[in-house]
């Protein structure tokens, strides 16, 4: 299985999925940079280009904001996609159900620019950063990475054990969820995604989900500074 959810994420790190660790929140940073009454048609404009690269379609063939996401031929790990992609532009965890609650793309730019997105997201800082105010910048992208990843590892999880995903929790350990068949399968799957090695006796030590992303966080960081 090639996740969805880090399918189109690349380039930062030098691996094919890295914008999940390293986001840019390219969407946000543009609606920053846009006056509030062009804000709508900022996202309609980025979610159309998602949507139809998402589909296999010519950038020039947008869809229509109007029409339904199951209309226009999009399946449920097609709408996974989209909202991985959002979530990664946006720079914030968004809900699995986001395409089923809001099934346009211009029902899902009001929901953005209504209650979707924190107010305060969408203004700039000033230029004359503090020391600390950089440290606490630093540290809440690593606390996002970490969930970004835990998220990750939950959705392959959930998808090679034949689990809903609402069944599985960070805290797990991996030795009392994995036989070996699995284990290798989720080994190669992250090494696939993120171009990093991660031993096979690693999964079999006494850790969880959260402390296996910390681990593939840091193998991801050190491939980074090389």
């Amino acid at each position: 299985m090639i996740s969805p959810f880090l399918r189109e994420l690349e380039k930062d790190l030098g691996y094919r999925h890295l914008t999940a660790i390293q986001p840019q929140h390219i969407l946000l940073e543009q609606l920053q940079a846009t006056p509030p009454r062009r804000r709508q048609a900022t996202l309609v404009s980025h979610i159309q280009k998602d949507v139809a690269q998402i589909l296999g379609r010519d950038i020039t063939q947008l869809p229509d904001p109007q029409l339904g996401f199951f209309e226009m031929g999009m399946d449920s790990l097609m709408s996974l996609e989209l909202r991985n992609r959002l979530q990664v532009n946006l720079g914030q965890i968004l809900p699995s159900t986001l395409t089923f609650e809001y099934p346009t793309i211009n029902a899902l730019a009001e929901y953005f620019l209504g209650e979707g997105l924190d107010e305060e997201m969408l203004y700039v800082a000033d230029t004359e950063t503090s020391e600390d105010t950089k440290v606490q910048a630093q540290i809440l992208k690593e606390k996002e990475q970490q969930a970004i990843l835990e998220n990750y590892l939950l959705e392959q999880l959930a998808y090679s054990l034949q689990l809903p995903k609402t069944k599985l929790s960070s805290g797990q350990f991996l030795p009392e969820l994995l036989d070996s068949l699995i284990t290798v399968e989720i080994k190669n799957q992250i090494e696939a995604d993120f171009q990093v090695n991660v031993p096979l006796a690693k999964f079999f030590e006494e850790i969880n989900i959260t402390q296996l992303a910390s681990f593939v966080l840091l193998q991801i960081t050190t491939s980074k500074a090389r």
